[in-house]
């Protein structure tokens, strides 16, 4: 995109006949766009790094990705930070997801009750402690809106 805008540039500064006001106001539009281009790169950068980051955090806390309930506690962290609210969970939450991945809402509260279990099993305590603030293992809820918070506190 930005090498467009420099083509467009190039093309106006060669038409030498406009006058000072035209030259402004064309510079002022290749501006704007310069910076709407700009700004929708560092946007596409951002939701990478927002999914990374979910990832990561997931890994760390002993969630293997090749749980239902890995994509579904992803899913569900990453609908929480798009829309920054703290949905309800049955009511809203599980069938918005279930919707996404064409099964049961039933199936999704399932899969991440799986993956919570599985991550208190196999995953680091003192991981636990540090972002959860105790060794207890919690509710689905719970996982969500912590990890959602944790998210984006790494983001900042």
């Amino acid at each position: 995109m930005t090498q467009e805008i420099e083509k467009i540039r190039e093309a106006v500064k060669s038409l030498s006949n406009l006058n000072d006001s035209e030259w402004e106001l064309m510079s002022v539009l290749i501006e704007t766009m310069q910076s709407r281009s700009m700004q929708n790169e560092t946007e596409e950068v951002k939701d990478y790094s927002v999914e990374r980051v979910t990832a990561e955090v997931l890994k760390e806390i002993g969630v293997p990705a090749n749980l239902n309930g890995y994509k579904y506690l992803k899913a569900a962290i990453l609908v929480c930070i798009e829309t920054q609210d703290d949905l309800q969970v049955t009511r809203k939450l599980y069938p918005m997801l279930a919707r996404k991945f064409n099964t049961r809402a039933s199936s999704i509260e399932h899969g991440i009750y799986n993956a919570i279990e599985v991550a208190w099993k196999r995953g680091d305590s003192k991981i636990h402690f540090e972002i959860f603030g105790n060794y207890m293992k919690p509710s689905a809820e719970e996982m969500i809106f912590t990890l959602k918070e944790y998210v984006e506190y790494r983001l900042k």
